[in-house]
């Protein structure tokens, strides 16, 4: 795409009740000599939930660093409803792969949610009223209502990435970005925060970083396959084909799932992508090589105990 056409791109607002269209036009990063992403394009649509897989060192963190504008681009373009990411952070929540956390200083649940408001600065910063009801209305809504003086350093790991992406609820955006928001949690709280995510989808754009197949579910829009450039993108059984496994994870790599997490943790079932079960077909007829978790393959030297 021209220069000019990015610019007329720039002065439309694609901006609804659903969220924000989000759009990359060619974009590239390098890191120290190494090309990072390679002409990156793709479009979310506004409302959807969207799901990026990838190895590890593929670019996938990079990339909602770009979308966020904390990340310097070689080349291209991104468009997030109408504007630069630079000028729309405040539409924006974002939930790192890591959140920088000071072990040592009491911190309580909702002085750690109101920092995610623009312009709130330290953790001992008073809430005012407006603030209190912010703060308490995304935490009803991620689980944690009535939490708000817990001490931080009390939660669970599933407890505190409640209050991560809380953070990012805060500031009321109309995009999400999620990096391995369910690494670590267990079937339960990763269930439950899927379901958030379902529920979040009906005003707000998504873009959710994993590696872990079990995620994938009707309610997902479209999958991003990327490994520097982008391999696939499109509805989830389009998208996760044997040809985009090989390119990101190496030779026979295929995805499976252990259960489907959308309506309820721990129910059984195939990956949709794969043939109907029979009715006494079990997991030990899953490959005995995993990547990440939800991808079979000779792309990881992790090999499942039997």
């Amino acid at each position: 795409m021209t220069s000019s056409t990015v610019r007329e791109a720039d002065t439309v607002t694609e901006t609804t009740s659903r969220g924000v269209a989000v759009e990359c036009f060619n974009v590239s990063v390098r890191r120290l000599g190494k090309e990072v992403l390679d002409t990156v394009s793709f479009r979310l649509e506004p409302g959807s939930l969207n799901l990026l897989f990838g190895p590890n060192g593929g670019g996938k963190s990079t990339l909602l660093r770009v979308l966020v504008g904390l990340e310097r681009r070689e080349g291209g373009a991104v468009i997030i409803g109408g504007k630069s990411p630079e000028s729309c952070r405040d539409i924006v929540g974002y939930v790192p792969q890591r959140v920088i956390a000071q072990p040592h200083i009491p911190l309580s649940v909702g002085h750690s949610v109101v920092m995610g408001l623009t312009g709130i600065a330290g953790p001992f910063r008073r809430i005012g009223s407006a603030e209190r009801a912010r703060v308490g209305a995304v935490l009803e809504e991620v689980e944690l209502g009535g939490r708000e003086g817990d001490d931080v350093r009390s939660l669970s790991g599933g407890e505190l990435q409640r209050v991560y992406i809380a953070r990012a609820l805060v500031r009321h955006p109309r995009l999400l970005l999620l990096d391995e928001a369910t690494s670590g949690v267990d079937v339960g709280v990763k269930g439950s925060l899927l379901s958030l995510l379902e529920r979040l989808k009906e005003r707000m754009t998504i873009l959710f970083v994993t590696h872990d197949m079990s995620v994938v579910s009707d309610a997902v829009d479209a999958v991003l396959c990327l490994h520097r450039t982008l391999v696939s993108h499109g509805r989830p059984a389009e998208a996760l084909s044997p040809e985009a496994m090989a390119q990101m994870y190496g030779g026979d790599a295929q995805p499976f799932m252990h259960c489907d997490l959308s309506h309820g943790a721990g129910t059984s079932t195939h990956h949709p992508l794969s043939h109907p079960p029979h009715a006494h077909e079990h997991h030990h007829h899953l490959p005995h090589r995993h990547v990440d978790a939800g991808v079979c393959g000779p792309g990881r030297d992790k090999t499942e105990k039997r």
